[in-house]
């Protein structure tokens, strides 16, 4: 088994370590092996991931969030986490809670029965329809989200998106 350290996925990947990071710590990596403190990945998950397609330019209106891998939230009782829970489903309420809330969104009303797709270092999580929101101190936004059909993930599922820096909403 050829295995291939997080530095060269990122080259190939075109991003940083620390994005490769952000993949596996968001369940994106799935065959990891460990050696003290060194991480390697299976050439074949290397693979896959490389050869992961980017989303088709024609794609539907969407909100791109990008989340990180869970963490406590220690601002919002009401969510368990905030972030994507690697070791629970999409369609689990705390799962929606944990990518749908808090977010700096100007005219959030535009979103609303759009798509919102938390993403890691391009990779799309899951795709959600927005329901409504609401807003928070700071006019921070926690969008009201229902798992999107299957016909609405399509585009989507198991594909990447470019890979860019800063906020990233593509409303089309």
């Amino acid at each position: 088994m050829e295995l291939i350290a997080r530095s060269v996925l990122a080259d190939r990947l075109g991003m940083t370590r620390k994005a490769v990071q952000n993949l596996i710590d968001t369940g994106l990596v799935r065959d990891i092996v460990t050696s003290g403190r060194n991480v390697y990945v299976t050439a074949e998950e290397a693979d896959r991931l490389e050869s992961t397609p980017f989303v088709p330019e024609d794609h539907p209106a969407a909100l791109m969030v990008k989340v990180a891998a869970a963490i406590k939230d220690p601002n919002d009782d009401e969510r368990p986490w905030q972030g994507w829970n690697k070791d629970v489903e999409a369609q689990d309420p705390d799962q929606i809670l944990g990518v749908g809330r808090w977010w700096q969104v100007r005219d959030p009303d535009r979103y609303v029965g759009n798509l919102l797709i938390p993403i890691t270092a391009g990779f799309v999580l899951a795709v959600y329809r927005v329901k409504g929101y609401r807003t928070g101190p700071g006019k921070l936004r926690a969008f009201d989200l229902e798992v999107a059909s299957a016909d609405e993930t399509k585009p989507f599922e198991g594909h990447r998106f470019p890979l860019q820096q800063g906020s990233f909403t593509d409303p089309r």
